[in-house]
């Protein structure tokens, strides 16, 4: 197990600890002797996993981070966040007798904070339903404790059965917050009106939370989605003004229905575009590693050298029946095949010579040879297609003069046996 899945996993289990925790306190409070084993055994265990998470922090300290700005910065902090750890280990209940020093422990919530917020930033991919998750784990925690304030105010709590209770102030409790409120619990005490009251305010703010943050979380979470809607309300204001022909139109909208599907909607090139020039590098060499080695041409060259490549690689979408070029054009482009299918057609075009499907290059010839296109090639699908320039690829030539001269032998025997 790699170290980064080792430490989401163990956050998590911190985090299952810390509720349980919430769970057991209130209601050890509420009643002094719990016949649940499950809960004595499970706080136990939360006591060992919180020990060890103060170690574990506690050994993170001490190791040396490369940025000193970093270290003095946040220097402070992590030695809070240690005295937090350290407290929350310690059993005060059990040393002491007095259970209501036990409420100390819920400082553990500060580091859960932290752990959140780690969680949901390193994510990235799964960061729209973290915050359903852990909405919904505050939430409960919030109907955990305000079922407990609950329970206090109940006349002859001491006479009642724990489980039954419980379960009847949770229903209650998500019911006023939910603003279901069916009505059939009473409140017959003063104390019970005004808690009532406020957990009804309480309520209200979660329903505005939610109903003015899921429309947001969902648009966030699939931006190619957006995009998508976008281009079909700029394509109805555009007929609107222009007599497209209905074919034409219906042409227009499944492209833009082939770019949402396949999730290109979300422009790649910008996005990448504004990231510093060293990382910038890394990601499109990343994202283009597999076809590029692919290419005769290129095999064996240096990473340095396909990252400058990489970096001037165009995404191009191709619908279908679209020509790529045609016979006799003048060559200026290399083309590599992402997704889709394509003919090699004659002349006439009346016989199909060759086809090409994901993996495959063409125009090879036209970076190093200043001649006419010598046969046709047509989109059969919708193609996404990376496109090489001569101009681009020999100002990256002239930066590699011993990879230049390696990759001219090569391309100089592909041309005589073509």
């Amino acid at each position: 197990m790699s170290s980064e899945i080792f430490k989401r996993v163990w956050q998590s289990i911190v985090l299952l600890s810390f509720f349980i925790m919430v769970i057991y306190i209130p209601l050890r409070i509420l009643y002094n002797q719990i016949d649940s084993d499950f809960l004595k055994v499970s706080y136990w265990i939360v006591n060992l996993v919180y020990l060890a998470d103060a170690l574990l922090n506690i050994r993170l300290l001490n190791k040396k981070d490369d940025n000193n700005i970093v270290n003095i910065t946040h220097n402070k902090f992590r030695f809070f966040l240690i005295s937090v750890d350290i407290i929350s280990a310690i059993p005060f209940g059990f040393i002491s007798g007095n259970i209501f020093l036990e409420l100390l422990r819920l400082i553990k919530v500060i580091r859960i904070i932290s752990y959140i917020r780690i969680i949901h930033r390193e994510a990235t991919r799964l960061s729209s339903y973290l915050s359903f998750v852990f909405f919904l784990y505050w939430l409960l925690i919030a109907a955990h404790l305000l079922a407990c304030g609950w329970i206090s105010l109940h006349p002859d709590k001491m006479k009642v059965n724990l489980q039954d209770e419980y379960i009847t102030s949770l229903y209650w409790c998500i019911q006023t917050i939910t603003t279901v409120g069916y009505g059939d619990i009473v409140l017959s005490t003063i104390p019970q009106r005004i808690y009532a009251m406020m957990v009804m305010l309480f309520g209200v703010g979660v329903y505005g939370f939610v109903i003015g943050n899921v429309a947001n979380i969902l648009l966030k979470r699939d931006p190619a989605r957006m995009q998508f809607q976008n281009s079909l309300e700029r394509l109805r204001s555009f007929v609107n003004f222009r007599s497209i022909p209905s074919g034409l139109q219906k042409r227009i909208r499944d492209y833009y229905e082939y770019i949402w599907k396949q999730r290109l909607g979300y422009n790649e090139s910008e996005f990448v575009s504004g990231l510093p020039d060293g990382l910038k590098k890394e990601v499109e060499l990343f994202l283009k590693r597999d076809i590029l080695e692919k290419i005769p041409l290129f095999k064996g060259i240096s990473d340095k050298f396909l990252r400058e490549v990489s970096l001037h690689l165009r995404p191009v979408v191709y619908t279908p029946g679209d020509y790529i070029f045609k016979e006799g054009d003048r060559g200026n482009e290399m083309y590599f095949v992402i997704k889709g299918k394509l003919k090699i057609l004659s002349g006439d075009e009346s016989k199909i010579l060759n086809t090409l499907s994901d993996g495959d290059f063409f125009g090879e010839l036209a970076l190093f040879r200043d001649e006419i296109r010598m046969a046709t090639v047509q989109a059969a699908t919708y193609c996404d297609v990376y496109t090489l320039n001569k101009e681009v690829f020999e100002h990256v030539l002239n930066n590699y003069p011993d990879i230049s001269s390696q990759i001219k032998k090569v391309a100089e025997a592909r041309l005589k046996n073509s």
